[in-house]
């Protein structure tokens, strides 16, 4: 018979030999086990866009570009002015702005504007219709609206519009182009419509290429 004792101390453990034998885990172990930090999922980044001051830089035509032309800049490009043509005071919008101006020996002007856009049709449809005036004055001139110039398909544009504004000895021709959420606008001032027209209609593909440049 065993003694009453080791009886006495086996009484209140329970009969299940897997457990019984069992050490109970050390404090080391336990903080290990409950302190254990969480994973923590990795940030996402979103790439940031290109810079709207370098897109319009890079679709701005350049003395490279305009060689043919034999034309010289007037100036620093502007970057401060409010994007506006005089043409109906229209209002070219953008969050980023570039103007350069070129002139002719012969005294006739070469303008480009360079705008940011974030709808391209609605861009070209707001020009459409801000040039639905029939005069306007610019200069102390006034001009008349006409119609523009006849362009065929130009590589990597989306949209095209043109049209003119005539006024006693001077003619002014516009082209505007978008493409690649960018648009640009591209003005000839001349002394007869001939030179304006041809001398914009020429541009015009030079204008196409820088605009979709690095596309």
């Amino acid at each position: 018979m065993l003694p009453v004792s080791l009886l006495a101390a086996c009484s209140d453990r329970p009969n299940d030999l897997y457990t019984y034998y069992d050490d109970p885990p050390s404090s080391e172990q336990a903080a290990t086990t409950t302190s254990a930090p969480l994973p923590v999922a990795a940030a996402t980044t979103t790439p940031a866009g290109p810079d709207p001051d370098e897109v319009v830089e890079r679709a701005s035509m350049t003395a490279a570009d305009l060689v043919a032309e034999e034309v010289l800049p007037v100036g620093a490009p502007d970057t401060t002015s409010s994007a506006t043509l005089p043409d109906c005071k229209l209002p070219l919008g953008g969050e980023a702005h570039r103007k350069t101006t070129w002139k002719y020996a012969s005294g006739s002007q070469l303008r480009q504007s360079v705008v940011t856009v974030e709808d391209e049709g609605q861009a070209l449809q707001k020009v459409r219709d801000g040039v639905k005036c029939k005069t306007f004055q610019s200069d102390n001139t006034t001009y008349r609206v006409e119609d523009g110039v006849t362009l065929g398909a130009l590589s990597g544009v989306t949209g095209q519009l043109s049209w003119c504004a005539t006024a006693p000895g001077k003619v002014v021709c516009t082209v505007v182009l978008v493409a690649d959420g960018v648009l640009t606008a591209v003005t000839v001032e001349a002394g007869t419509a001939t030179r304006a027209r041809a001398a914009v209609t020429r541009i015009a593909p030079k204008a196409a290429a820088a605009l979709t440049r690095g596309a």
